[in-house]
């Protein structure tokens, strides 16, 4: 395909110009599916008093070609039981003396095995400047990528009298390169669950 565009700049001649535009990726490509089914529980911010969702989904993509006619199902379910040393968070309470260095320990989904997993504590209370202004109203404090369902928290990530809760994320499959933009596979899953809120 090509096309001719003009722009005339103020004080200045009309400029002309010819473009070849077209899709570079239609031979080294693939058409995928992405079914992701979403869900969310709003709580109340103890000391901003402003409403926070914590969030959590269940995804499969699956190359188009593969999935034509065929159901998609769920790969992984959920990861179960997330608790704070030994402790279990319930969305509807914010669990208090969580500790400096607590560790994170969940168990597998119930559904599927998954290749890893990802456990990322984000922080709810709002980020402002100088000036007062929100410049975040949640922040990722820590993201760890690991195959183990314990995860232990560092000292300097949580901070008391701050609120948080945590993410954890099991995963499955990867997409396997030829070439950029071409793969041999591409059936991934994910599957992410929450905690409630919590302050060390």
């Amino acid at each position: 395909m090509s096309g001719r565009g003009e722009r005339a700049w103020p004080d200045s001649e009309t400029r002309a110009a010819t473009y070849q535009y077209g899709n570079p990726y239609a031979e080294r490509g693939m058409e995928l599916l992405d079914v992701r089914v979403t869900f969310r529980t709003r709580v109340m911010h103890p000391v901003d008093e402003v409403q926070e969702s914590l969030r959590g989904f269940v995804s499969v993509v699956r190359s188009a070609e593969d999935a034509n006619g065929a159901a998609v199902e769920p790969l992984l379910g959920l990861p179960r039981d997330p608790r704070i040393d030994g402790v279990s968070l319930p969305v509807d309470t914010v669990t208090e003396g969580a500790g400096a260095t607590p560790t994170i320990t969940f168990e597998p989904p119930d559904l599927g095995e998954p290749d890893s997993y990802r456990v990322v504590v984000f922080l709810y209370d709002d980020v402002k400047d100088a000036d007062g202004a929100v410049l975040s109203q949640r922040t990722s404090v820590l993201s760890v990528d690991t195959t183990a369902t314990t995860v232990e928290v560092p000292e300097g990530v949580l901070e008391s009298g701050r609120y948080y809760s945590v993410q954890i994320t099991a995963q499955l499959g990867t997409h396997t390169r030829e070439a950029p933009f071409k793969y041999r596979g591409a059936t991934l899953a994910q599957a992410q669950t929450y905690t409630g809120m919590f302050t060390p």
